[in-house]
């Protein structure tokens, strides 16, 4: 049984220039309307490699980066 789908953001969602691939918004508005098998609605989450920048900031900083990141798109 399928609870969770997983989308990653990079060369996924978006492209090396940070910009939405075209349909993004549709895909994850139909992605939304899907259920598990107990009629629930399926939990949708960003998994990512995102990158370790140089000098390595700390772990608030790379996560506010990505936040960040993800409210611009």
């Amino acid at each position: 049984m399928i609870r969770v789908l997983m989308l990653d953001l990079g060369g996924t969602l978006i492209d090396g220039g940070n910009q939405l691939f075209a349909h993004v918004p549709e895909a994850l508005e139909t992605l939304r309307e899907f259920e598990t098998e107990a009629g629930e609605p399926l939990s949708i989450c960003l998994v990512s490699d995102f990158y370790m920048p140089t000098p390595a900031g700390t772990a608030q900083d790379i996560f506010q980066e990505y936040v960040t990141l993800l409210e611009n798109l």
